[in-house]
Order: C-alpha cells, then structure tokens, then sequence
C-alpha cells in the first residue's frame, strides 16, 4: 500500500513525505529501550533527549519498547521520567 501524497529524498536518502506533517506535541511516544529497571526508568544512549524532550508542556503517553532480558537494576537520576509503560516479547497489553 503506497502512502498518501508525494514522495521525495530526504538529504540522506530515505524517502519521506514531500509535505512534512509535524505535530508539535504528539499525544504518545514509542520509545526504544537499551535497558529499563522495575520502577519504568530507561537506559539510553546517554544524551539526555528523551528526558528534556518530556520536561516541558503537556507529557504525551510514553510507551518503551525493550527485550526483557534488558531489565537491568539501576538506580534513576532526578531529571529522569520514567515511561508510562514497557513491552517486551514477554509481556502483553490487555
């Protein structure tokens, strides 16, 4: 099933919408997990974006997206959200 509306390249080669659509604040997020603990915290790759991304505003729904052999233990920082909720091959949303 081919999209709606025109194609084009973006500057690195992926074939986007030619009218980018953007919603300032999208009401979820899928968001990868390298690692998250019990308590619903994520390990990522470090930078903080996810974290200032969810700082401001109104917090859309955040669901992480992991394997659970990544369920580590780690203690949170202040400054980290933890996700709303987390699904691994091992789990199931009723």
């Amino acid at each position: 099933m081919a999209p709606p509306g025109a194609m084009a390249l973006d500057p690195l080669g992926v074939t986007v919408p030619a009218q980018l659509r953007l919603v300032a604040r999208p009401p979820a997020l899928l968001v990868p997990c390298l690692g998250y603990n019990e308590h619903g915290y994520r390990l990522g790759y470090g930078g903080g974006f996810y974290d200032r991304t969810l700082a401001g505003g109104v917090r859309p729904a955040t669901l992480g997206v992991a394997y659970a052999c990544q369920l580590a233990a780690f203690d949170a920082d202040v400054h980290d959200v933890p996700l709303d909720l987390i699904v691994t091959e091992d789990s199931a949303l009723e």
